[in-house]
């Protein structure tokens, strides 16, 4: 049994890294918080946030304290939800937006979405 849990937990870090998933990324110097979602490999995603990525809102904000910055890393990245196709995920990023009201989510576009049935 203990062989099977140990695949199990190596299976399930496989497929946060590699499946579309909403996350969320909790400051750990301020009370500031992201809610998004990524079609794209986790761990670069993450990489990109916290270093690179000038128009991310979580970039900005660790660019602008330098405490934040200090203490920020990829454990602040936590997956909330994982789907296989494009509507799930927006769907479960605007409720968790909506259900939490995190202060980075700032913003001014949003894409539209169309319902077929």
């Amino acid at each position: 049994m203990c062989g099977a849990w140990r695949l199990h937990r190596y299976l399930a870090r496989l497929w946060v890294s590699f499946t579309c998933a909403v996350y969320k990324f909790t400051c750990a110097g301020f009370y500031a918080s992201y809610v998004g979602e990524t079609v794209r490999h986790f761990s670069a995603f993450v990489k990109e946030h916290l270093a690179s990525d000038k128009v991310s809102h979580i970039f900005q904000h660790l660019r602008n304290s330098e405490s934040c910055r200090a203490l920020c890393s990829a454990d602040c990245f936590h997956v909330l939800y994982h789907a296989s196709i494009d509507f799930q995920l927006k769907i479960k990023e605007v409720f968790h937006i909506q259900r939490e009201q995190p202060p980075l989510n700032q913003q001014l576009h949003h894409g539209n979405l169309k319902l077929s049935l």
